[in-house]
């Protein structure tokens, strides 16, 4: 199954997330396949920001980041920064890296979709 990051592009788009009805073009989105979330699991990548942040991030849970102060903070510790020698691996976190960035510049949030 595969699990979503989403990143409302503007306050519309993130109202219009809140009641589910937020459009393809109005979110920037990153995929993750299951054997990726996996991985990134397994490196400590979710588990960091659960605990920078006090939120929780697993496979069967949906969850939000919306304070920037804790987007930054995230970013300010470098959970992106790891590289693997798996090279999808290292793709899909800058992927996921460049909608962390996304969500201060919208001024939005990341929601995660699990």
């Amino acid at each position: 199954m595969r699990k979503f990051i989403s990143v409302p592009k503007d306050q519309t788009a993130l109202a219009a997330l809140d009641y589910d009805q937020a459009t393809k073009d109005q979110l920037f989105e990153v995929t993750i396949e299951d054997d990726l979330f996996g991985a990134l699991w397994r490196k400590g990548i979710w588990g960091d920001i659960n605990l920078i942040v006090n939120v929780n991030i697993d496979a069967y849970e949906d969850e939000q980041i919306t304070d920037l102060e804790d987007i930054q903070e995230i970013l300010r510790r470098g959970v992106f920064d790891r590289s693997y020698s798996d090279e999808a691996l290292n793709l899909k976190i800058k992927e996921i890296k460049v909608l962390f960035q996304r969500a201060i510049d919208c001024k939005t949030g990341v929601f995660f979709f699990f």
